[in-house]
């Protein structure tokens, strides 16, 4: 194992622990009326494998880390293709990993039967790792109580050069999502337009990823039923040759009003931080003694 993977398992490892305790990822003391706070822990997941790099290879490596946090937890990870179904049992604060095939990887810009779908008698938390050789990333991956039907999607903008992308992931099924474009993506081999209105329609356990060139931040995805959104990127090239961005959004319905983001000590320049609103509203941004404040629009 390369030192860049070592230290993404560490730290997912930390990630896990982190979630033993039941904090949120954003620490808000602020929240949209009528939204619930988002929580790691549950008993049923759904789940999937976005394109990394370019092209499909047998040594991806995929897992799910696994944490349980009461004694003798059992735990049943499925796939429909490839067909997969594994049972595992976990300790109080254990952590199992588990293998997925290669062959989960959704690649392309089309509707996906890949997803991968985790069950627990007991609350569990779970953490994706998606890596091939010098790109991977890690997601934790929120329970499906936690899914919502409305997002905005946000893609990286610096150090890019070839596909950003998202990805919709149904719990229940049929459903119908509406995608309202922020830029151009390619979907089964057709260019939607900017400003156009892409509709899918999803069975239970399916995948919609949809891939663009351009930066797509600022869709918004509406769903029948709760869905999972993935965003991320195949692979930035900013700082490395390339690295894969994988990143499990949270519905509107869990958004807030204030949040603490710490700063990446291993960013030796600048951190990036997104704001996404979806109405308009005053952001106010401190960073030490400097604050700045923005009128934000939906959809910006």
């Amino acid at each position: 194992m390369d030192l860049g993977k070592a230290k993404l398992l560490l730290w997912a490892r930390m990630l896990m622990l982190w979630g033993m305790f039941n904090l949120p990822l954003p620490v808000a003391s602020g929240e949209i009326p009528g939204s619930s706070p988002p929580s790691l822990l549950g008993r049923e997941f759904i789940t999937a494998f976005m394109q990394n790099d370019l092209q499909p290879t047998l040594s991806s490596d995929f897992r799910l880390l696994i944490t349980a946090y009461d004694p003798a937890t059992l735990i049943t990870i499925s796939m429909k293709k490839p067909a997969l179904r594994v049972s595992v049992q976990a300790s109080a604060g254990q952590t199992v990993t588990v293998k997925i095939p290669p062959n989960a990887e959704m690649t392309g810009s089309t509707v996906f039967d890949n997803t991968v779908v985790v069950r627990a008698d007991s609350d569990i938390s779970v953490l994706l790792f998606n890596s091939k050789s010098n790109s991977a990333d890690t997601t934790p991956v929120y329970p499906v109580h936690s899914l919502g039907t409305e997002y905005y999607v946000i893609t990286p903008t610096v150090g890019t050069d070839r596909y950003r992308e998202f990805a919709i992931v149904a719990w229940e099924g049929p459903t119908t999502v509406e995608v309202y474009l922020k830029g151009a993506v390619i979907f089964q081999g057709k260019t939607h337009a900017r400003g156009s209105k892409l509709t899918i329609k999803l069975e239970a356990h399916q995948a919609a990823q949809l891939q663009s060139p351009v930066d797509v931040s600022g869709t918004r995805i509406v769903s029948q039923k709760p869905v999972a959104v993935y965003v991320g990127h195949t692979c930035v090239t900013r700082a490395t040759q390339c690295d894969h961005v994988s990143e499990q959004l949270l519905p509107v319905s869990s958004w807030g009003t204030s949040f603490i983001v710490p700063s990446l000590s291993s960013e030796r320049q600048h951190d990036f931080l997104y704001v996404a609103t979806s109405q308009t509203t005053q952001v106010e941004v401190q960073s030490g003694r400097s604050k700045i404040s923005r009128a934000l629009t939906a959809e910006q």
